[in-house]
């Protein structure tokens, strides 16, 4: 998997095919749930969809748990949303909670759930070199002495 780091504006095109991004566990002891400033504005651009999806789904970021949202033509975002498939949510807990072992637990839960993905675009809100880790560590395969040729086709990570 090739991984490349760049900095994510909110008006960058993405000319990924999958966006992922993480969030901290929401608030459960409100009554209307509070979401990230973050993930507000990636709804917006994308029409409402994030935030009706984690409703509909009862999505509330636990630690490694993954909602993924899959886009079709019908949906209405925008322009620099254009090229979306998919949008992977990812969990990373309770914010006071947080620690270097949950945020492995949460980037293990994403690189699983995007193997089968070319290119990601990924809003990550801890430690991106976390991130690379577990991208390498659950990408490893050993085939020294394996015959066939078959090898996976490389990815990328942005």
């Amino acid at each position: 998997m090739k991984i490349i780091v760049e900095k994510f504006l909110k008006t960058t095109k993405l000319s990924s095919d999958c966006l992922a991004i993480s969030d901290f566990a929401l608030d459960s002891t409100k009554k209307k749930k509070s979401f990230s400033v973050e993930l507000r504005d990636f709804d917006k651009n994308l029409k409402g969809l994030i935030i009706e999806s984690i409703e509909s789904e009862e999505f509330d970021f636990e630690l490694g748990k993954v909602l993924i949202i899959n886009l079709s033509s019908q949906n209405k975002t925008t322009a620099a949303y254009q090229g979306l498939k998919k949008i992977i949510l990812v969990g990373l807990g309770p914010k006071d909670k947080a620690d270097r072992a949950s945020e492995r637990k949460a980037a293990a839960a994403l690189i699983r759930a995007v193997q089968k993905t070319d290119k990601l675009a990924v809003k990550w809100q801890g430690d991106a070199a976390i991130l690379a880790e577990a991208s390498i560590l659950i990408n490893y395969k050993f085939d020294r002495y394996k015959t066939d040729d078959k090898k996976p086709k490389p990815k990328e990570l942005v």
